[in-house]
């Protein structure tokens, strides 16, 4: 491990200029058109305390159904629901069958808050509109020019390179991550160079599949072989 270390050494921060640096390239948009570009974040999962609501609501999911099952099972039935009636908070199988009312509200707040990890671009408002670091869905919208972007170099324990493109705020330091890859930095950069071209509202769109029908486009950077960025 320190020799892997001693090849991959820490690499700083790269601030990223407001220019285009590579030819147009762009994740899975979930809206791409001349007003606003949306597309999932990378670390789009959900916090570990979604993961705790979900793994919650399966245990009382599963609690219930062992307890109905043996409810249902059961030769003297008739017993078992006259003690529940008499004593509905003893630990009787019909009041544990009822910690399965618990995992409705809870698998509510899961797949509420799941799918609300996207960040858009707002081309005519010059704005982001992002979620909040919040198990429920709460969005935020900043202007575009209060972000610098950035290359962020991680690395494992055992020295395996992650770069990042991000977006941080000029004066709180939050940090928006936008792309990861494993491989060269290189590819971020035209990500990037779509979002300069995309967030600048006087000039024309980047030229990718998305947004071919619009007849004021450009292509940017071009490599000397055809390639599809998009």
């Amino acid at each position: 491990m320190p020799l892997f270390w001693r090849k991959n050494p820490d690499l700083k921060k790269v601030d990223l200029p407001q220019t285009i640096m590579q030819p147009f390239w762009h994740p899975d948009a979930r809206q791409l058109d001349e007003h606003k570009f949306c597309t999932l974040l990378p670390d789009a999962k959900p916090l570990l305390r979604l993961y705790g609501i979900l793994i919650l609501a399966l245990a009382a999911i599963t609690i219930s159904s062992l307890a109905l099952c043996e409810i249902l099972n059961s030769a003297d039935y008739q017993l078992l629901l006259e003690q529940f009636l008499q004593q509905p908070l003893a630990n009787q199988p019909h009041s544990i069958a009822l910690v399965g009312v618990l995992a409705i509200p809870l698998l509510y707040v899961f797949f509420k808050a799941y799918p609300a990890r996207v960040i858009c671009f707002d081309r005519k408002q010059h704005t982001l509109n992002f979620p909040l670091n919040s198990v429920m869905p709460k969005f935020q919208e900043i202007n575009y020019d209060e972000f610098q972007g950035k290359i962020d170099h991680l690395k494992s324990l055992l020295g395996k390179r992650k770069t990042r493109l991000v977006l941080v705020h000029k004066t709180r330091q939050e940090i928006i991550c936008l792309a990861t890859t494993f491989s060269s930095p290189q590819s971020l950069t035209g990500y990037w160079s779509f979002i300069v071209q995309y967030m600048n509202p006087g000039a024309p769109l980047p030229d990718v599949p998305a947004l071919h029908e619009y007849p004021d486009t450009t292509q940017g950077i071009i490599h000397q072989q055809s390639t599809n960025y998009s």
